[in-house]
């Protein structure tokens, strides 16, 4: 499993270009990258397609963000949390 960083640069992406085409602030890829915060399922699905990622590999996209949990689709409430803190 690749973290978020491989997948951007994999896609000759800068995080300038990355956040712009998944439409989200230069902050939260930033962020993501550096373990700072768990993106909300919604932006995983902002940012998957952006970089070419398949429906198949948000699975695995998701469980390189979330490595402490079981990423499933039956389970979106487990990684619908933004930051590590109580909600």
């Amino acid at each position: 499993m690749k973290p978020l960083r491989s997948w951007r640069l994999e896609q000759l992406l800068s995080v300038d270009a990355l956040a712009k085409v998944a439409g989200v602030s230069n902050k939260t890829v930033n962020d993501i990258e550096h373990g700072k915060v768990r993106p909300k399922l919604r932006t995983i699905g902002r940012i998957a397609p952006a970089l070419g990622v398949s429906p198949g590999d948000v699975t695995e996209f998701a469980a390189v963000i979330y490595p402490d949990q079981a990423v499933t689709p039956s389970a979106p409430s487990s990684i619908d949390t933004e930051g590590s803190g109580d909600g």
